[in-house]
């Protein structure tokens, strides 16, 4: 088995197979390299199983959404950026159908589910360019009321580029990267998506990629978010670490109307990975962040910290160096409930 940047540079190191959750996990990559299936299709999703097989899906039993507006999500998924130090993907192409089928089983309406993915059959409007992406991002912002609940997920390539604007206390500003080879930085994101939303409105952020920590530039982060040094408690959560950190420097706190919360893969200074699962690739939040939600541990106790705990502790058990990481545009009580 091997670990590999998603960067592109290799790090060939071999491994003992463990197991993340119930299926066999056959190797562990860090996120940033590999090709994919290239007969996998996701032209019909809604008839497509899930990667782990129809029988790994657990009844939904995370606590009912209070939301009464509409649902609607994003769900982007990158293999090829088409740039050389930044080598193709395996896993994105199966987490966005993990995500879709999970959203599904958990009620969400297929129809206003919109998904960009680079696959070869798929037409021109529906590729993850930065032109594509920023589209639908500006219109699921745009269209949103007071009492809608939007999911957005993005699998694929982040990067680090030098911050310009003095915003990034590491100098840094973190970024995703399109299928054309284009960077959206997270000043972009912020100002596209979250910036826009309206009072009442909610956004749960999923990113399934590296130096993805503060990926929306949001106001409230784990304690040592903006130092570097995220992963000085180590792996598991704190049971004390129950309230997010503003943003040191006020010139640096962005504001929104909505409720936004992100979950990433990882800190800013580091890689994420991915697991090979009953033969396919999958990222490793995705993986956790799905199994978990729908796990009785979770049910027990609904919380934000609960389910970081669980996924902390979950990567910590099977020696994954990956610090997951919560950040919000509110003043988020990890102790309250987390919705789907």
């Amino acid at each position: 088995m091997e670990i590999v940047t998603r960067r592109g540079v290799v790090w060939c190191r071999y491994i003992s197979a463990v197991a993340l959750c119930s299926p066999a996990l056959e190797s562990i990559n860090v996120r940033d390299i590999h090709s994919m299936d290239p007969h996998l299709a996701l032209s019909n999703l809604s008839s497509m199983s899930l990667v782990r097989g129809q029988t790994d899906i657990n009844p939904p039993t995370g606590p009912a959404s209070p939301h009464t507006g509409s649902r609607k999500a994003l769900l982007i998924g990158v293999k090829a950026v088409g740039i050389k130090e930044l080598e193709d993907l395996n896993a994105p192409h199966n987490d966005i159908e993990v995500i879709r089928n999970f959203l599904k089983a958990h009620g969400w309406d297929e129809t206003n589910i919109i998904t960009l993915a680079d696959m070869e059959e798929w037409p021109q409007d529906a590729m993850p360019t930065k032109r594509n992406v920023v589209k639908h991002l500006k219109e699921l912002a745009a269209n949103a009321t007071a009492s809608d609940q939007l999911f957005v997920f993005i699998a694929g390539h982040g990067d680090q580029v030098p911050d310009t604007d003095d915003d990034e206390a590491d100098g840094y500003d973190e970024a995703f990267v399109t299928c054309d080879g284009q960077h959206i930085i997270d000043d972009e994101l912020f100002n596209i998506l979250v910036q826009p939303l309206p009072l009442g409105c909610t956004l749960t952020a999923l990113f399934d990629m590296c130096h993805s920590g503060t990926g929306l530039d949001l106001p409230y982060n784990l304690p040592g978010a903006y130092t570097g040094l995220s992963t000085s408690a180590g792996n598991t959560l704190s049971k004390h670490a129950m309230k997010l950190v503003l943003e040191p420097h006020p010139e640096r706190r962005k504001q929104s109307d909505g409720k936004v919360v992100l979950w990433a893969a990882c800190s800013d200074e580091e890689f994420c990975q991915e697991a090979t699962i009953k033969g396919r690739e999958v990222g490793i939040l995705t993986h956790t962040f799905t199994s978990l939600f729908d796990s009785k541990e979770f049910k027990t106790d609904p919380s934000y910290h609960n389910l970081l705990t669980l996924i902390r502790n979950k990567l910590q058990m099977h020696g994954v160096e990956q610090q997951v990481l919560i950040s919000s545009s509110f003043d988020l009580d990890l102790k309250s409930t987390f919705n789907l």
